[in-house]
């Protein structure tokens, strides 16, 4: 039984003779499309800052909850990305937006169900004082875990249309099948991360003008090699 069945969006057209690549050859795109992903992050930022500086758990109870809209805002990001990587014509490209509303309740959803472990992580990185082994363990891989599950889900709901429940279940057993490769994009995702949660006011900067667009594309990029043969695949069957 195939992991996907029906393609949201259908196979290009055979490659010119151009010479073309997913990111650099869209980079000004990609650029202005961040400023369309960034609105539905910074609400929630905002909170977690608020909670850093002043405490309180209404600031992180906000925090979590605005994370919600940002979920098919990834969705959405990862669906212009990989129409990028099959290099599908601009005049039959999904649009931002159109992508978002596509993927609004699964996007919701799959933030959703992350927020608990998310949530956790957050209380095993907010232990004061310093940190034993085995919570330093589990909080690093817990992260990447989490992090390679959510590429994975977000990715699915991008290429494919299937039930919420087999797309997270998919997640988990497509980290092996893609030869680990989501593990790669995971530790890059927890490091950028890492960088905005100790240099907050630069990495802001980062985030503001390069930040989750330029690294969703890379991540779908990365992974394309590996979900291709699993689509390929799946339609055959």
């Amino acid at each position: 039984m195939s992991l996907f069945s029906k393609q949201k969006t259908p196979p290009p057209p055979p490659n010119g003779t151009e010479e073309y690549h997913p990111i650099w050859s869209n980079f000004e795109f990609l650029f202005l499309t961040n400023f369309k992903l960034i609105p539905f992050f910074l609400p929630s930022i905002v909170a977690m800052g608020l909670f850093l500086a002043f405490g309180g758990g209404l600031f992180l109870l906000a925090a979590m909850v605005l994370l919600l809209p940002a979920g098919p805002a990834v969705c959405a990001m990862y669906d212009v990305s990989y129409q990028l990587c099959r290099e599908v014509p601009k005049h039959e490209r999904r649009g931002f937006f159109a992508s978002y509303r596509l993927n609004l309740k699964q996007g919701i959803s799959t933030m959703a169900v992350q927020l608990p472990v998310i949530f956790l992580l957050l209380m095993l990185l907010l232990i004061q004082g310093e940190k034993p082994l085995w919570v330093t363990l589990c909080l690093i891989l817990g992260s990447v875990i989490l992090l390679a599950f959510s590429i994975l889900a977000f990715s699915q709901t991008a290429l494919v249309e299937l039930p919420l429940l087999q797309i997270w279940n998919n997640a988990l057993f497509l980290i092996p099948l893609t030869h680990w490769r989501s593990l790669v994009p995971a530790v890059v995702h927890l490091l950028y991360l890492a960088v905005l949660y100790q240099w907050l006011g630069w990495a802001f900067l980062l985030f503001l003008f390069l930040g989750p667009a330029m690294l969703i594309a890379w991540s779908a990029n990365t992974l394309w090699p590996g979900l291709e043969p699993i689509l390929i695949r799946g339609d055959d069957q």
